[in-house]
C-alpha cells in the first residue's frame, strides 16, 4: 500500500516505542511513522511526546552486546504492535 500524499515522520532514538501487549517501551535506533504520530497517554492523563504507539518501521543496529536482546525480547514485543510493518 502506498499513498503519495501520506506524510512520513522519521524519529530518532530519543523516542521510545510502546508495545501495549508487553506493557513495555523500548528505545529503537530510529522509527518511522506514516501519518500523524500516536503518542502514549500517561497515567496522569497527559500525552507523552517521547513514547510512540504507532511506528510503521523500526530500525535496530545490532551489536555483539545488544543482538540477543534486540532479536529476542524486543523483537517479540515489536511483533505485537498492529501498525508495525518492518523491523
Amino acid at each position: 500500500y502506498y499513498d503519495a500524499f501520506e506524510q512520513f515522520h522519521v524519529l530518532g532514538s530519543n523516542v521510545k516505542i510502546f508495545a501495549e501487549v508487553c506493557v513495555a517501551s523500548f528505545n529503537a535506533d530510529f522509527s518511522v511513522v506514516a501519518g500523524e504520530p500516536d503518542f502514549y497517554r500517561l497515567p496522569s492523563g497527559r500525552l507523552s511526546t517521547v513514547v510512540l504507539k504507532n511506528p510503521e518501521l523500526v530500525g535496530e543496529v545490532l551489536s555483539d552486546t545488544t543482538k540477543a536482546y534486540d532479536l529476542g525480547t524486543k523483537l517479540d514485543c515489536y511483533k505485537t504492535i498492529p501498525s508495525l510493518r518492518h523491523v
